[in-house]
């Protein structure tokens, strides 16, 4: 500790870590539309508007494209079935190249980032493996645009 006493809050470890992760939790405990939307088109689902018929009118709706290639009405819903499902393969496959690891540790790797949202947020799993899904995810937007800037 410095002399006369602690200068700043930033002064003591992890102080700031824990202030921001609080602010964080306060902000964002359910993630909005427009991120939920980022997340499944990170997964691979596509919006793709095409004209169906609805009864005996012809009507244009905007229709998901699944990884798959099926179409459906909406995106799936956040929950784990359909986050194992879709981004947990995902991340593990982006933890991987970036960390260039095998998926066991790929997963041990993403399994930590829950575990640390679960410490924040414990009654709600989906949202906390969203939240660590999402933490992937931007890291993975950072690395794409600082490799954009150098090459």
């Amino acid at each position: 500790m410095p002399r006369g006493g602690l200068s700043k809050l930033s002064d003591i470890p992890g102080l700031v870590r824990e202030m921001a992760d609080l602010e964080r939790l306060e902000k964002k405990s359910q993630p909005s539309e427009s991120e939920i939307r980022e997340l499944w088109e990170w997964c691979g689902f596509k919006i793709d508007a095409e004209a169906i018929y609805t009864g005996a009118q012809l009507r244009h709706l905007p229709l998901i494209r699944r990884p798959d290639g099926y179409l459906d009405n909406y995106y799936p819903p956040i929950d784990l079935n359909s986050l194992f499902k879709y981004a947990v393969p995902k991340a593990v496959d982006t933890i991987m190249a970036e960390q260039q690891c095998s998926s066991d540790v790929a997963y041990a790797i993403l399994f930590k980032k829950w575990l640390r949202e679960l410490e924040l947020d414990i009654p709600d799993h989906e949202g906390t493996l969203f939240w660590a899904l999402w933490k992937v995810r931007e890291e993975e937007m950072k690395r794409r645009n600082d490799d954009n800037k150098l090459g």
